[in-house]
């Protein structure tokens, strides 16, 4: 037996396929480092990373919630990475519309100010008109990468602006948890 063939063979011998069915789930727990974060009013809960912030402003007409892996500095609710969710109530007598005919009002100053052509899609869902555009936004360090979801219940008159953001230069290394979080977001259709 050649030493190549010695090595594949050893590749599966008993002992290497029982380590590896045993070590199997710990890849998979390794993988799944999220928990539930929850608030009840309105009920928003999602999932995220282990140990991600989360901060909630509140005011009379409007919450924000944000979850970011940085501390989150309470008087501006700055980071670099992370999700911050505006809840916006009373949309047609604060604003004169509907949540949907505002949400493209501004899916449409969007598109104005953008300097690349943004990635829009539109979709509806459980009584929201759902609004997702994906852009760049220059900065003075590095350019954020910028994905809002709006999210319009015409029948309540509230409108959740959903906004992720992460320098473009990581942009590639955060995609695969800004998708599951941004998967795992349920909102109130009553609110």
């Amino acid at each position: 037996m050649t030493g190549f063939q010695r090595f594949f063979h050893s590749l599966f011998s008993p002992i290497v396929i029982v380590w590896l069915f045993l070590s199997f789930p710990c890849f998979l727990v390794a993988q799944d480092q999220f928990e539930k974060k929850e608030w009840s009013e309105p009920r928003i809960t999602l999932e995220a990373p282990r140990g991600w912030q989360t901060l909630l402003e509140k005011t009379d007409d409007t919450s924000i919630f944000h979850v970011s892996p940085e501390p989150i500095d309470a008087t501006t609710a700055g980071y670099q990475v992370g999700l911050a969710i505006n809840i916006l109530r009373s949309v047609p007598s604060v604003m004169g519309q509907k949540p949907s005919e505002y949400a493209q009002n501004l899916v449409d100053q969007i598109r104005e100010r953008s300097e690349e052509e943004p990635t829009v899609r539109t979709t509806q869902s459980t009584g929201f008109k759902i609004y997702r555009i994906e852009y760049t936004l220059a900065t003075d360090k590095d350019s954020l990468n910028v994905v809002n979801i709006l999210e319009a219940n015409d029948s309540t008159g509230t409108l959740y602006m959903i906004v992720w953001q992460n320098p473009e230069s990581q942009t590639q290394s955060f995609s695969e948890t800004r998708e599951k979080i941004l998967a795992s977001i349920q909102l109130d259709p009553t609110f």
